[in-house]
C-alpha cells in the first residue's frame, strides 16, 4: 500500500508524521490526534487519583474506627495501583505513532494496551466496591448516630439496610466508572479503531 511505504520512509522529526495523520482519511481532530489526547486524560485521571488517595488518608487518621479504617487501608491500595499501572501506561504511550512499526501495529497495540488497562481495573474495582460501600455505610452510621460499629450490627434492620446498600451501590460504582472511562478515553479509542479500519479497507 503506498500509504504504508510512505509512512515507512519518513522521519518522524522531519514534521511529516502529522501531516499524514491531518489527511482527510483519517479524520483526526483539529490539531490533536487520539493519542496525544489519550495521554493528556490519563495524566489528568492520574492527578485526581492523587488527590482522592489524600482524602483517603485524612480520613484514616480523622476517624479512628477500625472497621473504616480497614476499607480506608484497601482503597488506598487499589488507587495507588491504580496510580502506578497508569503511570507505566502514560510512559508506554506515545505522543504520536512511530514511523519504526507499521501503522496498524502501532494502533493495534495502544489500542489494545488501554482497553487491556481499562478491563483490569474493571474487574478489580468489582473487588473493592462491596467493601468501599461497606466502610462508607459504617462512617456514615457511626457519626450519624454516635454508635460504635458494633451497636450498630445488633441491629438486624441495619444489617438489611447495609445489605440494600452494597446490592445498589456496587452496580452503580461499575456503571458510573464505566461511563466515566467513555468520556475520558472512549471517544479517543474509538477513533483509533476508526483509523484501523479505514487502513483495514485500504489495504
Amino acid at each position: 500500500m503506498d500509504l504504508e511505504n510512505t509512512w515507512k520512509s519518513i522521519d518522524e522529526k522531519d514534521g511529516l508524521l502529522e501531516n499524514i495523520l491531518d489527511k482527510p482519511v483519517y479524520h483526526p481532530p483539529a490539531s490533536l490526534h487520539p493519542l496525544r489526547k489519550l495521554r493528556t486524560n490519563l495524566l489528568i485521571g492520574i492527578g485526581w487519583g492523587i488527590l482522592i488517595t489524600l482524602g483517603y488518608i485524612l480520613i484514616l487518621f480523622y476517624f479512628p474506627i477500625w472497621q473504616v479504617q480497614s476499607v480506608v487501608v484497601l482503597l488506598i491500595a487499589f488507587n495507588t495501583w491504580l496510580i502506578a499501572y497508569s503511570w507505566i501506561l502514560y510512559r508506554k504511550t506515545p505522543s504520536s505513532i512511530s514511523p519504526s512499526l507499521t501503522i496498524r501495529e502501532e494502533i493495534e497495540r495502544n489500542h489494545r494496551t488501554f482497553m487491556r488497562w481499562w478491563k483490569l481495573q474493571e474487574w478489580v474495582g468489582l473487588f473493592v466496591y462491596p467493601f468501599a460501600a461497606t466502610g462508607g455505610f459504617f462512617l456514615g452510621g457511626t457519626v450519624g448516630s454516635g454508635k460504635t460499629v458494633e451497636q450498630l450490627l445488633t441491629n438486624p434492620l441495619v444489617l438489611w439496610t447495609l445489605l440494600i446498600v452494597i446490592i445498589i451501590s456496587v452496580p452503580l460504582s461499575f456503571f458510573s466508572a464505566r461511563w466515566m472511562f467513555r468520556q475520558a478515553y472512549g471517544k479517543h479509542l474509538d477513533r483509533l479503531k476508526k483509523l484501523l479500519d479505514e487502513i483495514s479497507v485500504g489495504e
